[in-house]
């Protein structure tokens, strides 16, 4: 697995690739995020994907999913037609900010698209049409939500 960015969405990823064994490597150009990583052991490189050294040492061409959280459109479009000439392209994950971007990354190729803040409204919708407004079990949810944060 490749993952770009492994900031605050791909520490979850990360965590679950270390619990269930997946070889990973992970991608960053944030230098606060790459050394917080390379100090626990995680193994990342420093770069953007776009610059042809990095993309190599990333082994995107060996890698069967690719994960990309960062939001930069044009990373995620060189990354979708980096493997998009690959003979076994992987299967790639992409979040994005804009409906219009995630649109734009599956008319590209992708896979699967995330977009957070759309996410986010369609849970808070599911939390009222399954709780409705009650207090209590709204209050209950959450504070099984925050136990769900608090923890790594």
């Amino acid at each position: 697995v490749v993952l770009l960015g492994g900031g605050r969405t791909g520490r979850a990823i990360i965590s679950y690739l270390n619990n269930h064994k997946i070889p990973f490597v992970v991608l960053d150009f944030n230098p606060a995020v790459f050394t917080s990583l390379t100090a626990e052991g995680v193994p990342v490189l420093f770069g953007d994907i776009s610059d042809p050294d990095i993309y190599e040492m990333s082994a995107v061409k060996k890698s069967k999913l690719v994960i990309s959280t960062t939001n930069n459109m044009m990373d995620n479009l060189f990354l979708l037609e980096a493997v998009r000439r690959k003979s076994s392209r992987p299967t790639t994950i992409f979040t994005t900010a804009e409906r219009s971007d995630g649109i734009k990354l599956y008319e590209k190729g992708a896979d699967y698209v995330l977009v957070p803040h759309r996410i986010a409204g369609e849970h808070i919708r599911h939390i009222l049409s399954t709780y409705g407004t009650s207090d209590e079990r709204i209050k209950k949810l959450g504070k099984a939500n925050f136990n769900r944060l608090m923890s790594k």
